[in-house]
Formats: structure tokens, sequence, C-alpha cells
């Protein structure tokens, strides 16, 4: 198998429904043995928008212009939610506009 030949870390992304793949196949599934779901940005607690906070920090750090963006400021974070609805693909779509 090319994945164990190659001694190279391989890691799959999908959608959720991609899950099905491994599912079919044992030898597969086997080799992928830790899966991870990237769930939406959720607001319902004080440590979730901390978290959400965070993130839009981090990635307003890594934009490349020489001053902050303030997309971590409150009215921003509100709006990229209302805008995304915590999803991360909706997020990158929004900022690489």
């Amino acid at each position: 198998m090319l994945i164990v030949r190659s001694k190279v870390p391989v890691v799959l992304f999908g959608m959720p429904y991609s899950v099905v793949i491994l599912e079919a196949n044992s030898q597969l599934a086997g080799r992928f043995e830790l899966q991870h779901t990237l769930e939406p940005f959720r607001l319902n607690s004080k440590n979730n928008r901390s978290i959400y906070k965070t993130f839009l920090t981090m990635l307003d750090d890594a934009l490349p212009f020489g001053e902050c963006s303030g997309l971590a400021e409150p009215d921003m974070m509100k709006r990229i939610y209302a805008f995304s609805q915590g999803n991360l693909r909706r997020i990158r779509k929004l900022i690489n506009r």
C-alpha cells in the first residue's frame, strides 16, 4: 500500500459524508483511525465566544496587512458570525474577498 511504502503522513479531508469511503474499506479505515470533524463555531457560551474571538484574532494576525483589521472587535465578530453562522468555509470566503 502506497501509504505504508511512502512513509509519508497522509491526511484526508472531506465532507462528513465522505466517511463512507473509509467505512467501505477496512484496510483503509485501519490507516485512519483518528478522525476529527470541524464543527461550526457556536456562541452559546462564554467559553465558545472566547474560542471564536481567539480564532478571529489569530486570523487577523495572519493577514498580510500592516495594521490589525479588527476582526475580533465585538461588532465585527457579530457581523462575521451573522454572515457565516460560524462556518469556517464561509469565513474563509468572506476574508478572501
